[in-house]
C-alpha cells in the first residue's frame, strides 16, 4: 500500500541518519545489558495487536566499504495497556527470522546463513519488555528495557520509545544501537572490509484493538 511505502521510506531515511551516527561511533559499542528480569505480566487491560503491514522493523549495519540496510517482513505481537497507562503495559514482539530482507540478495543469504543469524536453526526471535518508565518532562516518551532473544541467545536492550495511545490504536517508534556480538553473531566479514559490531535498529509499530 501507499502507506506502507511511505513508512518504509521514512524508515530508510531514519536509517541513513542513524548509520552516519553509527559510523562516527565505531569506538564503543553499547554497554551490554544482562537479561535478568522477567517480562512484565499484566492481568487485564486493553489489548492492541500489531498490524504488520503498517509497521516497520528494520536495521542498518556498516562495514569498512559502506552501509547496508534491511529488516524483517514477518512479525507479530501485542501490547496490553492497563488503565490507559503505557508505563504499566506489557509488550511482546515475535519475529520470523527467515523473513529477513536487505538491499543485497547475497548479503541476505549470508545473514540468514549459519555464519550470522542461522535462521534454519534459530527461526524465531522475540522481544519482551521487562520495564517501562515514563521519561520525566517528555510527553509520550518512555524508557523501555527488555529481553531480546535472537540467534538462541537472550540479552538485554534499552531504548526510548515515542508512544501515541488512543482507545483504539497505539503507535510506538524507536531507534537504538545494539552490539550484534551480545547475541553471538560474530562473523566479521572479509579481511579489509570488516563489519562493525554496532547495528542501528529502527522500529515503527502500529497496533490496533480488535474490532
Amino acid at each position: 500500500s501507499m502507506k506502507t511505502s511511505a513508512l518504509k521510506m521514512l524508515a530508510m531515511t531514519t536509517m541513513v541518519a542513524l548509520t552516519l551516527t553509527a559510523c562516527q561511533e565505531r569506538v564503543a559499542p553499547p554497554a551490554k545489558i544482562e537479561a535478568t528480569d522477567p517480562p512484565i505480566a499484566v492481568v487485564g487491560g486493553t489489548e492492541y495487536a500489531i498490524v504488520t503491514d503498517d509497521s516497520v522493523l528494520s536495521f542498518t549495519g556498516t562495514k569498512v566499504s559502506g552501509t547496508h540496510s534491511g529488516g524483517w517482513s514477518d512479525f507479530s505481537g501485542k501490547v496490553v495497556v492497563p488503565e490507559g497507562d503505557f508505563a504499566k503495559a506489557s509488550l511482546v514482539i515475535d519475529i520470523n527470522v527467515e523473513s529477513m530482507y536487505s538491499d543485497d540478495t547475497d548479503l541476505t543469504d549470508t545473514m540468514k546463513g549459519e555464519k550470522m543469524f542461522d535462521s534454519a536453526n534459530f527461526p524465531d526471535a522475540k522481544f519482551e519488555a521487562t520495564s517501562i518508565t515514563a521519561v520525566e518532562g517528555k510527553t509520550g516518551l518512555y524508557s523501555v528495557v527488555g529481553n531480546l532473544t535472537l540467534h538462541g541467545v537472550t540479552s538485554g536492550v534499552k531504548f526510548n520509545a515515542k508512544v501515541k495511545l488512543t482507545e483504539k490504536k497505539l503507535t510506538a517508534e524507536a531507534e537504538f544501537n545494539m552490539n550484534r556480538k551480545d547475541w553471538d553473531i560474530n562473523f566479521d566479514g572479509l579481511v579489509g572490509d570488516l563489519i562493525h559490531d554496532n547495528v542501528a535498529m529502527t522500529f515503527y509499530i502500529e497496533a490496533k484493538v480488535a474490532e
